[in-house]
């Protein structure tokens, strides 16, 4: 899965809206151990106003052994061992 939002240089605004901004790792903990991140960039963006936005772009893959403590047996030691 891909996904962009407002990177961490960005403005604080977008069309007068308050924005939240990411840097790669912050964006993946709203995954949490489900996703595991395989790579990011940032790109600076022209809107047709003339200002600069910087945007975030996450690549991340569902994490096969990502499971919850306590669901069939499985240890939190084995969910820790698989956390990235």
């Amino acid at each position: 899965m891909i996904v962009s939002t407002f990177g961490p240089e960005s403005p604080m605004k977008c069309s007068g809206l308050d924005v939240v901004r990411y840097d790669a790792e912050s964006l993946h903990r709203e995954f949490g151990i489900h996703f595991r991140l395989l790579g990011s960039s940032k790109e600076l963006h022209r809107t047709p106003f003339g200002t600069i936005q910087q945007f975030l772009y996450c690549y991340c893959r569902p994490f096969p052994f990502a499971v919850r403590p306590k669901e069939r047996g499985v240890t939190s030691q084995l969910v820790d061992r698989y956390a990235f």
